[in-house]
């Protein structure tokens, strides 16, 4: 399980996949954070087939506006990827950025930049990143 927390000015929120295609958003008040997350608190934000919706989940706030950008990583036949979504509000709808595979942010091998691999940054598997 990937997880991922991010705050506004009222509430933290936990957005985690479960690798059973689902995308979860668990929050707490800013006060009882970190442990005021529980089951009744969480949500399922989305559904897609097991593998769609399935590992490296990460939210950030748009500096300078009010928009939230969701990554997350997918598998299929030609690797992993990213696919992307955005939301005015971490507890709001998320909107298609992309998400389809002619659009997808990120495919295994085709998100390099001279001297660093974009793609084994943005999903955690740097050794540089790992104890």
């Amino acid at each position: 399980m990937d997880y991922w927390v991010i705050c506004d000015d009222t509430n933290c929120y936990l957005f985690f996949t479960a690798f059973n295609g689902s995308l979860y958003r668990a929050q707490t008040p800013i006060g009882d954070f970190p442990s005021g997350f529980s089951e009744a608190n969480t949500v399922e934000v989305m559904t897609d087939s097991q593998y769609a919706l399935f590992t490296g989940t990460a939210v950030y706030n748009m500096q300078g506006t009010n928009t939230y950008l969701l990554l997350v990583a997918g598998f299929d036949g030609d690797g992993e990827y990213y696919r992307a979504w955005t939301s005015d509000a971490l507890n709001g709808t998320w909107t298609d950025l992309a998400s389809q595979q002619r659009q997808l942010v990120c495919i295994s091998g085709q998100c390099n930049r001279p001297g660093m691999d974009f793609h084994r940054h943005l999903s955690g598997r740097n050794p540089a990143h790992q104890s």
